[in-house]
């Protein structure tokens, strides 16, 4: 069942007593080293997951009722896949064939519900390599570009706003609960409002546990499968993504699905851009 109080106390967490009726729900994966040396890191990716706050409830009733099924309390992705290996609870009572038809029903389940999945990846080794040290000194790390990406989608999606939400709508952000990135990321955000977000659509974010609010969940799966699905990508050389059919990413990224991968050429092309934003930044 909904694990109580997520919905209930989130208003709580905006001391300023905004009231936002639009969540995003976000994760990373593969920031884990800067370098993109290590194994699941060559790819940085930054998602987020918009949705009404009545959808979301809607949502948590159908993700917890997968969950029970399968008798998982919390799903955790790496957590999942690492289990095919090394088998630990609460996955390694499931069956081959129950571990597949486990997360294709939770796809199944974000693909049926009116959420707008944002993603944004950049190539690491190719990001230390193209940007000028002007950008790299001001975002520190993949993780801080991705995510600045992502609030610039929002700021800047004109049609993604038009589209799947009221006009003027704005939007609170939750992401997992972490401090390798979160002080900066809270900093960045601050700025963003008082900088880059004339029409104050950005409303607050904050960082909280993702077993206590559901949906980080759903925000956990989406950016593992995009993580995994641009690096694969990108090793076997392909520039356009074919998703198999009934596949799990077949499933979860359908037409509310918005993603960007930058490779080299996309980083040189944005740099400019990148510098005026900077330059306002520091006025």
């Amino acid at each position: 069942m909904p694990q109580d109080g997520g919905f209930k106390e989130f208003a709580a967490l905006f001391h300023e007593g905004l009231f936002v009726n639009l969540i995003c729900y976000g994760d990373e994966s593969g920031i884990h080293d800067a370098t993109g040396l290590q194994p699941g890191s060559d790819v940085a990716v930054v998602a987020g997951c918009f949705a009404l706050k009545h959808e979301w409830e809607a949502f948590e009733i159908l993700w917890c009722n997968v969950l029970e099924k399968y008798r998982v309390p919390v799903f955790h992705m790496s957590d999942f896949v690492a289990s095919e290996f090394h088998p630990k609870p609460p996955y390694s009572g499931l069956s081959k064939q129950e571990r597949e038809d486990f997360v294709t029903d939770l796809c199944k389940v974000v693909r049926a519900c009116p959420i707008y999945k944002v993603g944004r990846a950049v190539h690491v080794k190719e990001y230390a390599e193209v940007f000028p040290d002007k950008v790299k000194s001001f975002f520190r790390h993949p993780y801080h570009f991705c995510f600045w990406q992502l609030l610039s989608e929002f700021v800047d999606g004109n049609e993604m706003r038009l589209s799947w939400f009221p006009r003027g709508e704005r939007v609170a952000f939750f992401f997992e609960q972490q401090d390798q990135f979160s002080d900066h990321a809270v900093q960045t955000f601050n700025r963003f409002i008082s900088k880059l977000d004339p029409t104050h659509l950005l409303g607050s974010i904050a960082f909280v546990r993702k077993d206590y609010y559901v949906p980080l969940q759903a925000a956990d799966l989406f950016a593992y499968r995009y993580r995994t699905r641009e690096s694969r990508a990108r090793r076997e050389g392909a520039s356009v993504v074919i998703l198999e059919r009934g596949s799990w990413d077949e499933i979860l990224f359908d037409e509310k699905t918005s993603t960007h991968y930058y490779d080299a050429d996309a980083m040189r092309g944005i740099t400019p851009r990148l510098i005026q934003g900077i330059e306002r930044w520091r006025d």
